[in-house]
């Protein structure tokens, strides 16, 4: 899946989980990536959507693309209120967003557009 996704990263910034299942996710899949700084943060082991918007809008790096791999249902929460996507967001699936705002703090409800999703089951690409 890893040669699958990086077609889509061109990240400088993987944000990781502190949990030991997304970072054995992410070094499974680090060999086919682009190659990038990777930060570990407590941030990201949650569950809860919030957490995940207030960490973006928080974000203070110079980077217009992140990468993170954090947990359902926080990440499918995200996505679905972000970019209004309704379907299903499985264990290891990928989503590439992107977000007319000049500054990370400026994400807003319903501003983010879903502009890749692959599901390892199905290997779809929207």
């Amino acid at each position: 899946m890893g040669a699958i996704y990086a077609r889509y990263i061109e990240t400088a910034e993987y944000w990781i989980s502190s949990a030991t299942r997304a970072q054995q996710t992410f070094h499974g899949l680090s060999a086919h990536l682009p190659k990038g700084q990777v930060i570990i943060t407590d941030a990201l082991y949650t569950f809860d959507f919030q957490s995940l918007v207030e960490f973006l809008k928080t974000y203070s790096g110079t980077s217009d693309e992140l990468t993170l791999i954090a947990h359902n249902p926080a990440i499918h929460s995200l996505i679905s209120r972000i970019a209004s996507y309704s379907g299903k967001f499985p264990t290891c699936a990928f989503a590439k967003l992107t977000y007319p705002v000049e500054h990370w703090r400026a994400i807003q409800q319903d501003d983010g557009n879903l502009q890749v999703l692959i599901t390892p089951k199905s290997g779809r690409i929207l």
